[in-house]
């Protein structure tokens, strides 16, 4: 069948379909029956159909598809149903969906979650859902800090006694030694090191020096930490 679709393509018989789009129609197909009914499966088709296969007829009329645009529209489908999924598993249905829902959604992951905005729109604009705020938050890498601002902050960290010690350490290894979070988090006593009257601080398989006064606040920090101060667990690491 393919074979001969594209042959009539070659002599004029049919107009020249653009072969991404076939192949999402193909995808469409077959995605839209192995979606679990669990009673809203129409809301994905009419969305496909209405909103995002629309969209791409138009698109079409300017040129070839991208391998990304075709992601995008796939992303969308694939985002509604999980959507409505998260919805019944709170208790929720679309008609019934609030403010708070919406935003717990996009809390469980943005980047991934954002695609859903096209699907939460449409379903606003046609009365499946109550009006709601869709969150918008840039996915693209902002620009890195001057050296001029990166300075002022060290200086207001080291000097601004009415901000927590702790935040204060946390946000000198961010600024320091670039540590994410999720690292800073996992740092143990054990981590810093004091040789030769040198604090080393260790983020990786070498230690690192920490400069003064970061040095002095770090050490500060160790004997202040909340558990140190009860008796429930002052050996922690």
């Amino acid at each position: 069948m393919a074979y001969l679709r594209d042959l009539l393509i070659q002599v004029g018989v049919l107009p020249p379909v653009d072969r991404q789009l076939l192949l999402f129609q193909r995808w469409l197909a077959e995605r839209l029956p192995a979606i679990d009914d669990a009673g809203h499966r129409q809301l994905p088709e009419l969305f496909a159909a209405w909103h995002v296969q629309r969209r791409l007829n138009t698109l079409a009329g300017r040129g070839p598809f991208t391998g990304k645009q075709v992601q995008q529209a796939r992303d969308e489908i694939h985002l509604a149903p999980a959507f409505l999924d998260h919805l019944a598993e709170r208790g929720w249905s679309l008609a019934d969906c609030t403010q708070a829902e919406v935003d717990a959604w996009y809390a469980g992951g943005y980047t991934a979650r954002r695609l859903t905005h096209a699907f939460l729109r449409w379903a606003m604009r046609f009365k499946r859902m109550q009006k709601a705020t869709v969150p918008h938050r840039s996915t693209s890498n902002p620009a890195p800090l001057a050296q001029h601002q990166r300075l002022a902050l060290l200086r207001q960290l080291v000097n601004h006694d009415d901000v927590p010690l702790q935040d204060r350490v946390a946000a000198l290894l961010v600024l320091l030694h670039a540590q994410p979070l999720t690292r800073i988090a996992r740092l143990g006593t054990d981590d810093v090191l004091q040789e030769e009257g040198e604090v080393l601080i260790r983020l990786g398989d070498l230690p690192s020096p920490a400069p003064a006064p970061f040095a002095g606040m770090l050490l500060d920090c160790l004997g202040q930490r909340p558990n140190t101060m009860t008796a429930t667990n002052p050996e922690a690491r």
